[in-house]
């Protein structure tokens, strides 16, 4: 959704236009998620920012801690994978675990 808003804002668009660009361009299987998530009635009469709601409550699902942490303590620095290419990678891992004020420790 932050690329879209990004491209709403620069084409300057309202909440209906918003609401009528997403729901054009949106792949089926979104759409016809997003169709069950707000029967019985149909998206285009829901408010825009209920559409968003909606979806990134689905779409949010966080990864088990566990899994990424496993992620995180198996990702080896590949052989012609730069420092900076590496952290960035440890940092997207790390992305959905809470590691509070150890991660630049860890890095």
């Amino acid at each position: 959704m932050e690329r879209f808003e990004l491209y709403c804002t620069a084409n300057d668009l309202d909440d209906g236009k918003k609401k009528a660009v997403l729901l054009s361009v949106c792949g089926a299987k979104t759409y016809q998620m997003m169709r069950s998530l707000t029967k019985p009635d149909m998206p285009k009469d829901k408010p825009y920012d209920q559409i968003v709601s909606v979806l990134t409550s689905h779409y949010s699902l966080r990864p088990s801690k566990i899994t990424q942490r496993y992620k995180f303590n198996m990702r080896y620095q590949s052989k012609d994978e730069s420092i900076a290419d590496y952290v960035a990678a440890l940092r997207e891992i790390s992305e959905f675990y809470d590691y509070r004020n150890t991660l630049d420790d860890m890095l």
